[in-house]
């Protein structure tokens, strides 16, 4: 079977309230009645309507039948339901969205269906055929006739988005529509800010480790310990930075990273926390290159030490040649003696230091405003997903005018 994926998408103007609609969609006497369709056939729905609760929908014209069947995973009346769909013996289980919003006495009846790429032919006109039977249900059960039971053309307004695949037409709607729409959003957007919440709350629940090493870097004022990094403050933050010994600039990526420490700097040592960046280069190429950039936060090297390889940023020649490249929690393939990270530690009253926090890779994403930003537009980061960050540069090596 091909492997590929696509997303079978059927929207249409049904004229009923969505709560109706909604309700067609849940009610296991209501769905006996539309989702076969035929006058000659029959379908018996079982359903436990909750996140978690599965459905069964046996369907029968005498001759054939077929069970669909799966799990509610999101249901949010009178709007949105996801569900998983399989049927025994012949389709793997996928996943349905269907969002209805409403337009005046109408209802926009979106529906989404992820399916490998060889099975959306067939599912296509079978969900299209579904769509018609609860649009002629819905009509019987309030004594109404539908206009029609073919797919509805609305004349909806389409922008042209320019992004780097290309060019795709957007949907342009009034600004009443804009505002429920942007309410819908908001409600799942407070979802997630919940979560991440909860999710900040367990990283500051996670046990801490004791680093017992002394590690002395060279810094602006001569050798310091980690101890001294903290400059009198409880909490210390270290941006682990990509800049290997025998390089002549620090790593570009690292680099569009450090342009959003400086507002950082000016306002953590107010909530007792302090900032340091550390590279193995030795500390001239650092300040070298932190004066050609503009930085002003402090920056230390590691060269003399094993600091980098004990917070797994940094690793020896014989286990990269090896594949023996522990990061970010797991064995990587990728061969490199140096990776970014972010690690913060904390200094006791009696001058103990712990380990509280590590994290690589996507991890460093939330300290990056410009993709901060870039993910409140409409193109989004617009990045090529094989080769992301390909458009970035030192911020003095950009285009001129741009």
């Amino acid at each position: 079977m091909n492997g590929r994926r696509q997303i079978l998408v059927i929207r249409r103007l049904i004229k009923h309230p969505r709560e109706r609609v909604f309700s067609a969609l849940t009610d296991p006497a209501k769905m006996a009645q539309w989702y076969f369709g035929m006058k000659t056939g029959s379908a018996k729905v079982t359903s436990e309507l909750r996140p978690g609760g599965s459905y069964v929908i046996q369907m029968s014209d005498g001759e054939h039948r077929c069970d669909p069947h799966g799990t509610y995973l999101e249901i949010i009346p009178p709007r949105r339901l996801v569900f998983t769909w399989s049927l025994k013996g012949r389709v793997a289980e996928s996943r349905v969205t269907i969002e209805l919003f409403a337009r005046g006495t109408a209802t926009e009846f979106v529906f989404k269906h992820e399916l490998p790429a060889d099975r959306t032919r067939e599912h296509r006109q079978g969900w299209i055929h579904c769509v018609d039977h609860l649009a002629a249900f819905l009509g019987r059960a309030t004594g109404t006739r539908p206009r029609t039971l073919n797919p509805v053309k609305e004349s909806i307004a389409m922008a042209t988005l320019k992004t780097r695949a290309g060019t795709k037409k957007h949907k342009v709607v009034s600004p009443t529509e804009w505002h429920a729409a942007r309410k819908a959003l908001l409600a799942e957007e407070k979802k997630v800010t919940r979560l991440h919440d909860r999710l900040k709350q367990r990283r500051r629940n996670l046990p801490w480790t004791k680093v017992d090493k002394d590690y002395v870097f060279d810094g602006p004022k001569g050798r310091e310990s980690l101890a001294d990094l903290f400059g009198g403050k409880a909490q210390l933050v270290v941006y682990h930075f990509m800049f290997d010994p025998t390089d002549a600039e620090g790593c570009p990526h690292c680099s569009f990273w450090a342009d959003h420490f400086e507002g950082p700097r000016l306002h953590l040592p107010h909530r007792d926390t302090a900032l340091v960046v550390i590279s193995r280069a030795p500390l001239a190429k650092l300040e070298r290159f932190k004066r050609r950039m503009g930085w002003k936060f402090k920056w230390v090297s590691s060269g003399r030490t094993d600091f980098n390889y004990d917070f797994g940023v940094s690793f020896t020649p014989e286990d990269v040649r090896a594949g023996r490249i522990v990061y970010n929690y797991a064995r990587s393939d990728i061969p490199s003696e140096d990776r970014e990270g972010i690690s913060a530690f904390y200094r006791d009253r009696d001058g103990a230091i712990y380990r509280t926090y590590s994290t690589y890779a996507r991890g460093i994403d939330r300290v990056n405003e410009t993709y901060s930003f870039l993910d409140l537009t409409a193109r989004g980061r617009d990045e090529d997903p094989e080769m992301a960050q390909d458009w970035v540069r030192y911020h003095d090596a950009y285009p001129a005018g741009r």
